[in-house]
């Protein structure tokens, strides 16, 4: 097969449907999409229902609320793909030719590993310090999310997702781990639409272990950077530790605790429908 497209996903927010509809609606032929759903397992026939109409789609139960991480390496074991695709599950695709274009970094760039088609980001480099767009009009940078195109062959050579990672941090993680093997990000653009911050991955209601994860940056930032402390530049990893080797929570965010209070609230709601019915 020549394509795997792999969203993982909660499947929890108005957004998912319509994000699995327009991947749906652009995938090239010899492919398939893969719905890597790693919410409760009770919930999976309600994913199929609402996906019934789209028969591209294959909806696989992977590890319950098992990270991005885990959840993108057991879809690729799953999948048979020669090239592999990573989407958000808050993307609207727009652009039928987004495959053709992302491959053809891959297979005019021998030096790069993975091609982004949503946006150039940059880790412990900026855009000045690196080559701008060639006449090719791919962009090297060190990482590029939301949309993600390699080779299985990449991933199977060590390029895989570091499962330490629930979530955050987890596709910079990935970027690197291609610098690492001595290749490189590029990105080229394709058209969508990104919602952000509407995705699975900014709503965890359900699980307050997986709140506590991810309201606690410090032990995620510490292993990020002394995993790759090879790789990053020094002045980058030394400013970075200074930040995060004392520190376990940004208090300076909000987003967490907005997330905990959604949490408690849903719990609260819960048990009060409990106590009238």
């Amino acid at each position: 097969m020549q394509l795997s497209v792999i969203v993982p996903t909660l499947a929890n927010h108005d957004n998912f449907l319509a994000s699995c509809e327009s991947i749906a609606a652009n995938l090239p032929q010899d492919s398939e999409l893969l719905i890597a759903y790693n919410g409760k397992a009770d919930g999976l026939a309600g994913v199929k229902s609402r996906l019934a109409h789209l028969p591209a789609a294959r909806v696989l139960q992977a590890t319950e609320y098992g990270g991005i991480s885990k959840t993108c390496n057991e879809a690729l074991r799953a999948s048979s793909g020669e090239y592999v695709a990573y989407f958000h599950d808050d993307v609207i695709l727009k652009d039928p030719q987004w495959f053709a274009k992302l491959r053809r970094v891959l297979d005019t760039r021998p030096d790069v590993g993975m091609a982004g088609g949503s946006e150039a980001k940059y880790i412990d480099r900026s855009a000045a310090e690196l080559p701008p767009a060639g006449p090719d009009g791919v962009t090297e940078c060190d990482w590029s999310p939301t949309i993600s195109l390699t080779r299985r062959s990449a991933m199977e050579a060590g390029c895989l997702f570091d499962e330490f990672y629930l979530v955050g941090l987890e596709d910079k993680d990935w970027a690197l781990a291609f610098r690492r093997k001595g290749l490189k990000v590029g990105y080229f653009p394709v058209e969508h639409e990104h919602i952000g911050n509407q995705g699975s991955y900014s709503l965890f209601t359900g699980e307050k272990s997986f709140l506590d994860y991810y309201s606690k940056e410090g032990p995620r930032e510490r292993y990020f950077l002394q995993k790759n402390k090879d790789v990053l530049k020094p002045a980058y990893y030394d400013a970075s530790w200074e930040k995060w080797s004392a520190m376990d929570r940004n208090w300076k965010k909000k987003w967490w605790k907005v997330l905990y209070l959604r949490h408690y609230r849903t719990r609260m709601w819960e048990a009060l429908r409990g106590l009238f019915k």
